[in-house]
């Protein structure tokens, strides 16, 4: 099955899978860590609260910039214009995935194990994929205003990377 600009479907669908797998597990280790242990009072390497903000903090830039996509491009999955500015698409390529990323370092953060570490590098590599994957989409799509928006923003962390 393809796409509507011929892009494989199974490719674009991996990384979403692998992600959205590995968050479920994240999260879920979070849930079963807190159901065992309410105080987190063996897994506590970070204040609870420092844990609780970075997903907080993710959340709210996933839902803020998930809007200004809509508002923006009409539609997620294929794009009728390429948004560039508003928010932090001022500054980095994928706000939303580096409200992923936030989200998931809180539950890293919030249980502190080897496991929860190893889940969180797993999200990390497959947002990463997904990013140059979309980016490669964009820059066939919108050629011009894609190759400008690139030189003038970062892919994830502004000013960094």
């Amino acid at each position: 099955m393809e796409n509507k600009k011929n892009t494989p479907a199974s490719s674009v669908t991996v990384y979403w899978n692998l992600k959205g797998c590995t968050e479920l597990i994240l999260m879920s280790y979070a849930l079963l860590a807190a159901w065992q242990d309410p105080f987190f009072s063996k897994y506590w390497v970070v204040s609870l609260s420092i844990a609780q903000g970075f997903i907080l903090a993710g959340a709210i830039i996933d839902v803020i910039h998930y809007r200004l996509l809509r508002k923006g491009s009409g539609c997620i999955g294929f794009p009728e214009k390429l948004v560039s500015e508003g928010g932090l698409f001022s500054y980095i390529r994928h706000p939303m995935y580096l409200g992923e990323l936030l989200m998931m370092l809180g539950f890293t953060l919030w249980i502190g194990d080897l496991l929860s570490g190893l889940l969180f590098f797993i999200v990390a590599y497959s947002l990463f994929c997904q990013a140059l994957h979309e980016e490669k989409i964009l820059e066939n799509q919108f050629p011009e205003d894609f190759l400008t928006w690139k030189k003038r923003t970062k892919r994830f962390f502004p000013f960094l990377f």
